[in-house]
């Protein structure tokens, strides 16, 4: 195997990483072979010749050649819709019966991820390897010992014809955790986390608090904070080791933690353990580390295998779309600092789907990514070209050049008399609004954006900052129908939401 993956993948030789990287190839060479075999007499796998593949010692180079790279809505409208109508091995062996409903953001509607049991199987291993982990960030069973509060979405499914569909955390943990874990430590309970309902929820949980004893929370930071922030109230204490004194640490994904911290720091009484997490509806992708350096380590060998198309204008257009000649790379030929579209093929049919996310390796002997950004989230009304990936690139250097918080931000674009204004919505207090933010983030801009720089000359006026309250958002996302552990604020607001968000804070532009 040693000569295949040799001829197969290109290691790229250096005497600090040549060990490691080694080691990250073999891991996703045998996910490869897993999967493709596992999959050869699908449909896909019939359409797609992974019969020949196999013969061909799992030729990465004639997979590529022969399977695209899928969008959600090219592998739903080709694919997936017969899977959910109920047909068997139609992506992945047998039939599916659990589906994942996905809404990133605020806006859009829900995408349909299949969900198969191995894929489940995977999430559980992930995790215990993830509880494992935690003894090199310095936890360990002793420290924690207490019950687990999950905030996560409903775990109420809705049942179509022996079929389920619902929040991924929901699925999980139905399906994905240890029987043993989830009666002896999971909180807040089935009773609880059934409700559809996300304020009834919030609201059972204050009132339940005093009666647990929670050393480990896992959940989006935004909604992680407003709960901690309502029990503090609610009980009239400072901090919330008040109720609950052996908190110790804190797991959270799916949001920039960093805006939050502070604020997140100020309800406590002791310093508390962070771990990050990447979990999506298509898997468990990876956590963070010791060896992660700051960032979170993939998971190499858990049924996922990963290619990063580099986000450049050679491989995507202006709107964010994939060109026809977009080149996908693997784990070996990455580098650090570089953008990298995130492409996964998973154990539950889903081959070659680039799920929207812009990640950065920290790290590539240990495979360590932050992330970055989304697909699809750009600003260019007048050719300036900003992804959200510059946005929140030059808020960070503004941040930190001000010695400011780094909170949360939205941007919408307006067109008015023949000119193009971006507006940024930030959450933080008035002492902001004497900052010159505005001019710091135009200059960041220009220099991250040549188009935005161009753009500038002509008629894109100076950015204009709005400083609103740091509920906001959260306020907004509840306004929305949005309110929950999955849903998030979009770095860009869409078009169609611009009007309604201006309405809500009172603003006329």
């Amino acid at each position: 195997m040693a000569k295949i993956i040799e001829e197969k993948t290109t290691v790229q030789k250096t005497s600090r990483s040549k060990t490691a990287l080694n080691e990250n190839v073999v891991k996703q060479y045998k996910v490869f072979r897993k999967l493709i075999k596992k999959a050869a007499k699908t449909d896909f796998g019939k359409q797609f010749l992974f019969e020949q593949i196999l013969t061909a010692d799992y030729d990465l180079a004639l997979f590529k050649k022969l399977v695209p790279v899928y969008t959600y809505e090219t592998l739903y409208q080709q694919w997936w819709k017969r899977v959910k109508r109920g047909d068997k091995d139609v992506c992945w062996p047998g039939k599916i019966k659990y589906f994942a409903l996905s809404s990133g953001t605020s806006s859009g509607s829900s995408k349909i991820i299949p969900v198969s049991k191995q894929m489940l199987k995977t999430i559980r291993k992930t995790s215990l390897k993830q509880i494992t982990s935690l003894k090199k960030l310095g936890v360990t069973n002793k420290s924690v010992r207490g019950e687990v509060l999950m905030i996560g979405g409903s775990t109420k499914l809705e049942e179509k014809n022996n079929r389920f569909f619902g929040d991924m955390s929901g699925i999980s943990m139905l399906n994905a955790l240890p029987r043993w874990f989830l009666k002896k430590y999971y909180r807040p309970g089935y009773a609880i986390s059934d409700l559809t309902d996300w304020d009834k929820r919030l609201n059972e949980i204050v009132l339940q608090a005093k009666k647990w004893n929670i050393a480990v929370i896992c959940g989006m930071p935004n909604w992680v904070y407003l709960l901690i922030e309502k029990i503090v109230t609610h009980y009239k204490v400072e901090t919330i080791h008040e109720i609950w004194p052996k908190l110790q640490l804190y797991v959270h994904g799916g949001v920039f933690f960093q805006p939050y911290q502070s604020d997140f720091e100020k309800l406590l009484k002791y310093p508390l353990n962070y771990a990050e997490t990447y979990m999506a509806s298509e898997g468990f992708f990876g956590f963070s580390t010791s060896d992660s350096k700051g960032g979170i380590q993939l998971v190499l060998d858990g049924n996922i295998f990963f290619e990063f198309i580099p986000y450049d204008n050679v491989n995507f257009d202006e709107h964010d779309c994939l060109r026809p000649n977009a080149t996908p790379i693997t784990i070996q030929q990455v580098k650090k600092n570089t953008n990298y579209a995130l492409v996964i093929t998973n154990n539950a049919g889903a081959w070659r789907y680039l799920i929207g996310d812009i990640i950065q390796f920290v790290n590539t002997e240990s495979a360590s990514i932050k992330i970055i950004g989304r697909l699809g989230q750009t600003l260019n009304v007048c050719g300036e070209h900003v992804s959200a990936t510059n946005l929140i690139e030059a808020y960070n250097r503004v941040s930190e050049n001000l010695e400011i918080e780094s909170g949360e931000f939205s941007v919408v674009s307006n067109y008015s008399n023949g000119n193009t204004t971006h507006h940024w919505f930030i959450c933080g207090n008035k002492v902001l609004a004497k900052l010159p933010i505005a001019h710091k983030l135009d200059k960041s801009l220009m220099l991250l954006n040549h188009d935005y720089a161009v753009a500038r000359k002509a008629n894109l006026l100076k950015p204009v900052v709005h400083i609103i309250p740091k509920r906001t958002m959260t306020q907004w996302l509840a306004h929305n129908g949005r309110a929950g552990n999955q849903y998030k604020m979009p770095v860009i607001l869409s078009q169609d939401k611009i009007q309604p968000w201006l309405e809500f804070n009172g603003i006329s532009l």
